[in-house]
């Protein structure tokens, strides 16, 4: 549902940064690229939430299908920031925080360079920084303890 809410989005506030591009075939061509890192987002999601080997063994799979993918550029997209780089960021970003996880991300230069220019973009680097609440405490506590990552907010939140 997220992608369709930002296309939704996109086409709602014309007059707003754009997430895709309004060129037909340049939207084709991010539409194939999402269909390719797509399912390699999912199984991120998934393999963070079965503890640190199933995380691992995911980034290690990936991880290099996501610089082929860039292909020597800034951005998946090109030379701008748009929803390819949007749709993995949030998932890269939080297992570079996860102990034993951002050591895999850190070795593939061409995803660290990718990280970087995306944190330093305007319109991500306001909203930076490191997940020092609660909720990232939690998560990280549960990672090294093999427990589930991404299940926790509702029971553990709700309890207090």
């Amino acid at each position: 549902e997220s992608l369709a809410i930002l296309e939704y989005l996109d086409l709602q506030y014309p007059d707003s940064p754009r997430l895709f591009p309004s060129d037909p075939l340049a939207k084709a061509k991010v539409q194939m690229k999402i269909a390719r890192l797509e399912p390699l987002t999912d199984r991120m999601f998934t393999s963070i939430n079965k503890g640190r080997r199933e995380a691992t063994k995911g980034i290690e799979q990936d991880i290099p299908v996501f610089a082929e993918v860039l292909n020597g550029k800034t951005f998946f997209g090109g030379d701008d920031l748009n929803i390819i780089d949007i749709l993995p960021f949030p998932y890269l970003n939080r297992m570079r925080e996860l102990p034993g996880l951002s050591e895999h991300l850190i070795q593939n230069d061409t995803i660290e360079q990718w990280f970087q220019a995306v944190c330093d973009h305007p319109a991500v680097k306001p909203g930076q920084g490191r997940l020092e609440n609660e909720v990232f405490e939690i998560a990280s506590k549960n990672f090294r303890a093999g427990k589930p990552v991404m299940s926790w907010p509702m029971r553990d939140l709700t309890q207090e």
